[in-house]
């Protein structure tokens, strides 16, 4: 990726994140390498979190650490976000709204809190002006990146809707993702999102002005708001997905009837009826998943009525959670989608959980 218009493959990627060199960086004139530093950090923080992360804290208490370490990092993104030459590109935008989530955290815990100062000085009314807040085609990304659920700055869905809908879609979908959002604000905004947001995902014609890799968040976690109508946004989401898949290369699938069987000149020597085909399309499944202790009995039991097939991939299921079903299909995580959907071609089931 590149972020100030520097060819992919022109820096090396970082193996490694050591935040004294990071608050360094991004002093230079070459932002790019701290935004690289930047994007692994968070890659770390979104996966396994370990050795690669260095920083040197004399005589910080451990019950202070994380936030010293945080402040330092909110304080060095701040930095890089405010400079004059620092812009994000497509590829840049897509991947650190996908890791969104992460960066609104380390300034949560950092004693900014939030990243509102940064808006205020990429503010295209002028640098540090709190009133009014300016955007355009050179600050907008940035604004979105710097826009946390704990921000202070009233959201205005609607105005920023109808000056880009393509990229703002990615901050308001981040911004509802979240697991917990425990501050008033935080919780505010996602209310008012599941609300505003459904509608308005009809008027978008792909995945890829989405941050997909957060988007099943969204589906679970808009469990966790008060709102009335706060499963709504799985509706438009569903069928933005089925939009896009067909305007692919998927098709629908004839839903079969597998109970039956083919009808011959000598129906007196018919067979019993064959039990209809259900299949369970899996996330995770691991006999030490929730997910397994919550719903592994049902699953099983319903093989007294069905053929249970699931499909999922390999790391999804172990030996014990394999067992609750009839026939498991793992898949490749390359080629997940196209997998799964032969073989419910093949199958035709009758239901799909």
């Amino acid at each position: 990726m590149a972020f100030v218009g520097i060819p992919v493959g022109h820096l090396p990627q970082p193996d490694n994140f050591n935040l004294e060199q990071f608050e360094y960086q991004v002093t230079q004139a070459d932002t790019e390498s701290a935004a690289r530093m930047l994007l692994f950090m968070l890659t770390q923080l979104d996966g396994q979190w370990g050795p690669q992360f260095s920083a040197y804290a004399p005589g910080v208490a451990d019950i202070g650490l994380n936030r010293q370490l945080c402040t330092r990092i909110a304080g060095a993104v701040t930095t890089l976000f405010s400079r004059q030459d620092f812009t994000v590109s497509d590829g840049g935008y897509v991947q650190l709204m996908d890791l969104h989530r992460w960066l609104a955290l380390i300034f949560a815990v950092s004693l900014y809190r939030h990243a509102d100062h940064i808006i205020r000085n990429i503010n295209a009314a002028g640098g540090g002006v709190v009133d009014p807040l300016t955007l355009n085609s050179h600050n907008l990304r940035l604004f979105c990146l710097c826009y946390f659920p704990d921000s202070q700055i009233a959201l205005q869905p609607d105005v920023l809707w109808q000056y880009d809908r393509r990229t703002v879609a990615r901050l308001f979908l981040a911004l509802i993702s979240g697991r917990t959002l425990p501050t008033s604000a935080a919780h505010g905004k996602r209310e008012q999102l599941l609300a505003w947001l459904p509608d308005r995902l009809a008027e978008l014609d792909s995945l890829d002005f989405l941050p997909t890799a957060v988007l099943h968040d969204v589906y679970m976690h808009c469990s966790y708001a008060d709102l009335t109508e706060k499963h709504r946004i799985k509706r438009s989401l569903n069928d933005l997905i089925r939009r896009s898949l067909l305007a692919g290369d998927f098709k629908d699938i004839a839903v079969g009837d597998n109970r039956g069987q083919t009808a011959t000149d000598a129906p007196e020597v018919q067979g019993p009826p064959k039990k209809p085909v259900m299949l369970v399309v899996l996330e995770w499944f691991t006999s030490q998943h929730s997910v397994y202790r919550t719903h592994s009995r049902a699953l099983a039991a319903l093989r007294g009525r069905f053929t249970v097939h699931a499909v999922g991939l390999t790391s999804a299921v172990d030996t014990v959670s394999r067992q609750v079903f009839d026939v498991f299909h793992e898949v490749d995580t390359a080629s997940a989608l196209q997998e799964a959907w032969a073989i419910a071609g093949k199958l035709r089931p009758d239901v799909v959980l």
